[in-house]
């Protein structure tokens, strides 16, 4: 195999060990939100889903480069512009759910 794509299969290993470790951490948030109805715990599964899409397009920039393709994670980027651009009270639950699903399926992978 090319010297070049075993960097890259050892660096996405890396990358998906973290995370991981980001989805655990957005699981233990998201139980604590329906333990606590604590809106603070809510702000914490928010920011770990952005850290989550960060991570993603880090893969797919790592393999874009690597490989001359692009892709693009629609759903995720605009859930990264909401959560850079509202204020933290007014984060749409749903929204969190449903990108906390997507994420629980993607970190599979």
């Amino acid at each position: 195999m090319n010297e070049r794509f075993l960097r890259l299969a050892r660096r996405l290993a890396d990358e998906l060990s973290e995370l991981e470790q980001v989805v655990k951490r957005a699981q233990e948030g998201w139980r604590r939100v329906q333990q606590s109805s604590d809106d603070f715990y809510l702000d914490s599964v928010a920011l770990n889903l952005h850290g989550f899409y960060a991570g993603l397009e880090r893969l797919f920039e790592l393999i874009a480069t690597t490989i001359g393709t692009h892709e693009v994670l629609d759903g995720y980027r605009g859930f990264r512009h909401v959560v850079r651009n509202v204020y933290t009270l007014q984060f749409d639950m749903g929204l969190v759910i449903a990108v906390l699903a997507q994420a629980q399926k993607g970190s599979a992978l």
